[in-house]
């Protein structure tokens, strides 16, 4: 018998035997049988899943811009199947990325383009950090927005969840204005004509 996956409740199921056409049954009392079968529920896993997104500052078009995104889970109970993931920021096409487990804990190595992991499995205090590169258009301009997210099944229950996502915003990379240079006030030329002069005539009566 298939039972379907969202059947709660109890499960009766009746068998029933008769003689054939004719005959009878001495003893027709125990010609039925029920089973009845209850659905069993697994109790959630409890779990405070954190993840935390950082880069190396302000960003220069035309250049690779780095991220650490850093998963954890503060238990008290093991977190399996989770999923990471990491959209691109508009205009941004080209990325890559790699994953390092720590003690116990497993996610996919490496990858390219958007971060979308759905391997990851995290023992109580163990972590996952990913190291994502984005290349940033020469033409980029404004704010460099990326935001990761770690969802877990529906299975379980996080203590925590509004620290299930985090959001890193980067600025343009300020150019340094070019140096000024130094031009000489009215005074300054009014003295440098006057020295000239005084040494001319010096120079006719000497």
């Amino acid at each position: 018998m298939s039972v379907p996956v969202n059947f709660k409740g109890s499960l009766v199921n009746t068998a029933t035997v008769a003689p054939p056409a004719g005959l009878t049954d001495p003893n027709a009392g125990d010609n039925t049988a029920t089973q009845t079968a209850t659905s069993s529920t697994r109790t959630p896993s409890v779990v405070d899943l954190q993840i935390v997104k950082s880069s190396n500052g302000s960003y220069t078009p035309g250049s690779d811009k780095v991220y650490s995104i850093v998963v954890t889970n503060h238990g008290p109970d093991a977190a399996t199947g989770v999923t990471v993931s990491d959209p691109l920021p508009a205009s941004v096409t080209a990325a890559s990325w790699s994953c390092t487990a720590g003690a116990g804990a497993s996610c996919t190595g490496s990858g390219s383009g958007a971060i979308y992991d759905t391997a990851v499995n995290l023992p109580s205090g163990s972590s996952v950090t990913y190291s994502l590169t984005l290349n940033v258009p020469a033409s980029y301009t404004g704010d460099l927005v990326n935001k990761a997210d770690a969802t877990l099944p529906a299975d379980f229950i996080d203590t925590a969840p509004e620290n299930n996502s985090s959001t890193d915003v980067s600025k343009l990379a300020t150019q340094m204005p070019p140096a000024n240079v130094p031009v000489n006030s009215g005074w300054m030329l009014l003295m440098l004509v006057a020295l000239l002069g005084w040494q001319a005539t010096r120079s006719k009566t000497s």
